[in-house]
This record gives C-alpha cells, sequence and structure tokens, in this order.
C-alpha cells in the first residue's frame, strides 16, 4: 500500500512540473496573423443614421446581384472597432458572396460616429444596434423580413 501511495505522489509531481513547464515549453511560438481581404477590395456605401440625437455611421456592402436582399448587421465586440478590422471584412466578404447585405456600422466614438464607447452605460448601447437594424429595415434593396444580427 505504502508503494502505491509513492508512486502516486511521484506521478503527480510530475505531472504539476510537466504543467508548470508548459509556458517554458511554448514560449516564443506564435500563430500566424489573420489574413483576410482589405476594406479596398470592397465596394461600399458610407452611410449615416441615429440612436436618438447621436449621429452613427458605417459601411453598407451590397452583392452584385438583383434584390431584395436579406441583411446582417455586424455589432462589434468590446473595445475600439476599425472599419479595416479583417475579421469583420471575413464575415462581410463571405455574407456579401452569398447575397447579403452587410452593415457594418462604427461603434460609438469609433471612425465617423459620434460620442464616445468608453464609460457608455447598458443603458446607452442598446439603441445603436436598433438604430442600425431600423435605418436597414427602410432600405429599397433589403427585404425586411430577414433581418439578422452578428
Amino acid at each position: 500500500m505504502q508503494f502505491k501511495k509513492s508512486i502516486f505522489s511521484v506521478i503527480a509531481a510530475l505531472l504539476l512540473l510537466g504543467m508548470a513547464l508548459l509556458p517554458a515549453i511554448f514560449r516564443g511560438t506564435s500563430r500566424a496573423d489573420l489574413v483576410g481581404p482589405d476594406l479596398s477590395s470592397f465596394k461600399y456605401e458610407e452611410v449615416e443614421f441615429h440612436d436618438l440625437d447621436l449621429k452613427l455611421a458605417g459601411l453598407i456592402f451590397t452583392p452584385e446581384s438583383e434584390g431584395p436582399f436579406p441583411v446582417a448587421v455586424i455589432i462589434h465586440e468590446s473595445g475600439p472597432s476599425a472599419r479595416n478590422n479583417q475579421w469583420y471584412l471575413s464575415v462581410t466578404r463571405h455574407l456579401q458572396d452569398s447575397g447579403t447585405v452587410v452593415l457594418l456600422p462604427d461603434k460609438r466614438g469609433c471612425e465617423k460616429s459620434e460620442s464616445t464607447w468608453v464609460g457608455a452605460n447598458f443603458d446607452d448601447l442598446p439603441g445603436d444596434p436598433l438604430a442600425a437594424v431600423e435605418f436597414v429595415r427602410n432600405r429599397e434593396e433589403i427585404d425586411s423580413s430577414k433581418i439578422g444580427i452578428i
């Protein structure tokens, strides 16, 4: 019985040592940077809409085929937004190629939208995506029964 406890202790110690060494083993390894389309490779329209008195702006990407189209409104994660973000543009390219209009709004306080996202509270922020949805709902090329939010 004592022998089993000793073996268990040695195995546990080796596992802990291995886990402690993992950061050192993988230090210096890096992931490849995200590679995606550049904003200059898109045809888009700059747009403005409002959340109450706050001017918001963004880009709308329309497929080259005939509409009306479904639409996806991309809502930004935490932190600032940038129009040339390759993750957003990769999603936009895929959706646009699939026949979907994409609205990529600027987060409040970023690019051409007014105000600031820093310090905005949970009472302020929900109005921005709602304003974006209302904006696309009223566009001629949009099938207003097919509006999605990403």
